[in-house]
């Protein structure tokens, strides 16, 4: 009841992020996760979605995983970020490498919601030019074009490949802002 009265109390601005929130827990529950890698090894999983700007949480959504005997979901990230955009128009969703791709993207566009997020090196319908890394110099940024995204691939250091994918973005326009010393983006 608290989570369907969430999208009403609050106006949100236009970017929203969508992730998991993971919310440590000891007891007895048939959907507790175990997680060795993080540092609360027993968790309940919680998939929401964000106001970037103020972290007010929107919409959220419990994880119960799959019933016994059931096949692992495919495409359980879209799924997660389409029911969490329910309602939204005209919003930016950004989203990390679990929930980002192509076909997302599309789907959401279909609701006039953008998307920007980190991108999987194996999904099949990057290019490769964005992979390769022979060759390839320290800080510039290669760039792919549809009618509908964009895709940067940006290698910060020697043999490192960072992707990201944008439904918001449609040219090729660097940022020219100088980092800033002093954390408050003032020169």
């Amino acid at each position: 009841m608290w989570v369907k009265r969430l999208p009403f109390l609050y106006n949100l601005g236009p970017h929203v992020t969508v992730d998991e929130c993971l919310v440590a827990f000891r007891g007895r529950c048939p959907f507790r996760q175990y997680i060795p890698s993080k540092p609360a090894k027993y968790v309940i999983k919680i998939w929401a979605a964000y106001e970037a700007q103020t972290n007010y949480a929107w919409n959220m959504q419990m994880y119960t995983g799959k019933s016994p005997g059931e096949a692992p979901v495919k495409n359980q990230g879209m799924r997660v970020v389409l029911d969490m955009a329910e309602g939204l128009n005209g919003h930016n969703i950004t989203c990390d490498i679990f929930f980002t791709s192509y076909a997302l993207g599309e789907e959401l566009l279909k609701k006039k919601v953008t998307m920007l997020g980190t991108v999987r090196k194996n999904k099949p319908a990057l290019p490769s030019e964005l992979l390769a890394m022979k060759n390839r110099k320290v800080k510039p940024s290669v760039f792919a074009f549809t009618g509908r995204a964009t895709v940067i691939s940006y290698c910060p250091k020697k043999g490192k490949n960072v992707l990201l994918m944008s439904t918001m973005h449609k040219d090729a326009v660097l940022s020219t802002r100088q980092k800033t010393t002093n954390g408050l983006g003032l020169q």
